[in-house]
């Protein structure tokens, strides 16, 4: 008997054993995830979707468990390591959050889909909007007012001037609204509330000193709560806009560097294409900060992102280590295949001003490119060939091309473009072989002339010049021209018109003389804006070319000495004689 009940106990044993043994086994097997691939933020506030789950999390696990493969709690754990949930026990999925009034509202605004619709939408219920729901409105409005409009091409943000947004008479109404709704809801405003709707502001190109300056001195107070995205979406807001706080901008440079580990790529070009946009230095450890975030995840930037870096270093002259940009040359040679004429205009404009000469580069790229050449557009062929230019690499085969592909589009161009390829030709001294290039060009040019900009008619003397191209309606044109706009001329500009029309002995002699009692008229005002800019070379190139075309200009050498400008004393039959006086140069350099 004792026998039968220890036989008995070691079978209940065993079983017992058997099946701890088996659910061990198949919890141990079961895949376990750790916290942070399980719970992630869900893409909310300060991330670059919608404003609203501010403190919602979003559950995403490696794969399902099938319900077969629960073995007990050790599998719910794997699962959900913050604990066990009603649902999690009875083997369904968890619940939506409750609805909100907040969160009904956000629904209600996303769900518009024309910038129209939100508008009507905010004058209804503006009343009801609490903070969220408010930035919330006036991000959703720009963009959707920016998807409507043509989204900027990268040369245009690297153009002289940024595209200015006009708000609709439609959304004004909204706006209005939204702002006034602000002022009550300011004091509740968290950091990305503050940004986002100093960007959405920027975005509408709608600028209420008033509203700036409340949202800024928000912003300040809460500068050390910033993420990336509020440090972005700051300094892209005064790129774009006619404002700056000063004292924000300053605290945002160390803002930025206590956070530049959490910068992605996108926002690290924001950041540096807005201060270089703005001409606003941050320092140079803030940008050998931001190169060192940029080469470590070179991998990770677009092609636009990588021109866009290039090109803003170059706007700060900021000159990064060699490592950097041969690094950054060799992705833009991988990439080749799939860069945009625009990427590569930026870039090669770039480099050389970093004083980084890409020559493998510059040697592949025009087998890539000629293939596309009759389907760039205008602006891009332009920018193409004078980007060759200004790294002064000269390419035959490219520009022979280039030239071919131009000359029917002669008409078509505008003015700034023709004085581009105009210009391109004379840096490399090259002439096309077409034969009617020299001649079409020279008929546009005739006809274009008053419609030509001081820097326009500067650079067409200078490359005239450079090229050898003399006609003498072409230059009696130019002159002409240039007398016209002569009071918009900059110092350096005078000096490369006179250049180029003596070099090709043009017979106008009344530019010379206007040219020299403007820069009489400079040098005499000391608050004049361009007397800065009247420095020796300018002075001395003006006094050379008028000497070649047969006058020396004492008056203005006079002046400048009296200045404390290097001149250099001018040599010849009508030099100045030993111990001869300023006045008797006077009646000459007005007589000629």
């Amino acid at each position: 008997m004792a026998w039968t009940w220890m036989r008995d106990s070691m079978r209940r044993w065993d079983c017992h054993t058997t099946r701890d043994r088996s659910r061990y086994t198949a919890a141990a097997a079961a895949p376990r995830t750790t916290a942070t691939q399980q719970i992630t933020p869900s893409i909310g506030r300060g991330g670059p979707a919608s404003t609203s789950g501010r403190e919602h999390f979003g559950l995403t696990p490696a794969r399902a468990v099938h319900p077969t493969e629960r073995g007990g709690r050790c599998d719910a754990a794997a699962v959900h390591q913050g604990g066990l949930g009603r649902s999690d026990v009875l083997g369904g999925t968890p619940g939506p959050p409750p609805l909100t009034s907040r969160r009904i509202m956000n629904r209600r605004i996303k769900s518009c889909d024309r910038a129209e619709q939100l508008a009507s939408l905010v004058l209804e219920e503006v009343a009801n909007f609490d903070q969220q729901n408010n930035t919330h409105a006036l991000s959703r409005l720009a963009k959707l007012f920016r998807g409507s409009r043509q989204l900027l091409s990268l040369s245009e943000m690297v153009g002289n001037e940024l595209p200015s947004a006009q708000v609709p008479p439609a959304l004004l109404p909204a706006i209005q609204a939204l702002t006034k709704r602000m002022y009550h809801l300011i004091s509740s405003y968290d950091s990305w509330d503050a940004t986002s709707s100093l960007w959405a502001y920027a975005q509408l190109g709608y600028v209420d000193e008033a509203a700036m300056d409340t949202l800024c001195n928000m912003a300040l107070a809460m500068v050390h709560t910033f993420k990336p995205a509020d440090c972005a979406n700051v300094v892209v807001a005064f790129a774009r806009m006619d404002y700056i706080h000063t004292e924000l901008l300053r605290q945002l440079v160390p803002a930025v560097l206590d956070v530049i580990g959490e910068c992605r790529p996108g926002e690290i070009c924001q950041l540096l294409w807005a201060f270089a946009r703005l001409g606003c230095h941050p320092g140079d450890l803030f940008l050998t900060e931001m190169v060192d975030a940029v080469h470590w995840h070179l991998d990770e930037y677009g092609n636009q992102e990588l021109a866009l870096v290039l090109w803003s270093l170059a706007r700060l002259r900021h000159l990064p280590p060699l490592p950097f940009l041969a690094a950054a040359e060799t992705h833009l040679l991988i990439r080749l295949p799939l860069l945009t004429p625009s990427d590569v205009c930026v870039s090669v404009w770039a480099l050389p001003r970093l004083r980084y000469k890409a020559v493998r580069l510059l040697d592949e790229l025009p087998a890539a490119l000629l293939p596309r050449l009759p389907t760039l557009p205008n602006r891009e062929l332009c920018g193409l060939v004078s980007a060759f230019a200004t790294a002064r690499h000269h390419h035959r085969v490219l520009l022979e091309a280039v030239a071919a592909e131009v000359l029917p589009r002669l008409p078509s161009l505008k003015p700034q473009e023709l004085c581009i390829v105009l210009w391109t030709y004379g840096a490399f001294h090259h002439r096309p072989e077409h034969p009617d290039f020299a001649r079409q060009l020279a008929g546009v040019l005739y006809d274009r002339m008053p419609q030509l900009s001081p820097q326009g008619l500067a650079m067409t003397a200078k490359a005239l010049a450079q090229l050898r191209w003399r006609s003498g309606p072409l230059l009696a044109q130019l002159a002409g021209a240039a007398e016209r706009q002569l009071a918009g001329f900059k110092p350096l500009e005078m000096s490369q018109l006179l250049w180029g029309l003596s070099q090709l002995h043009c017979p106008e002699e009344a530019i010379f003389h206007a040219v020299v009692r403007r820069c009489i008229a400079i040098l005499q005002d000391q608050q004049h804006p361009h007397y800065g800019h009247m420095r020796h070379r300018v002075v001395n190139s003006i006094i050379a070319s008028c000497q070649r075309r047969g006058f020396i200009p004492w008056l203005l050498l006079d002046f400048a000495e009296s200045k404390g400008i290097r001149v250099k004393q001018p040599c010849g039959p009508d030099a100045r004689p030993l111990g001869g006086g300023g006045c008797s140069g006077v009646g000459s350099s007005i007589s000629g």
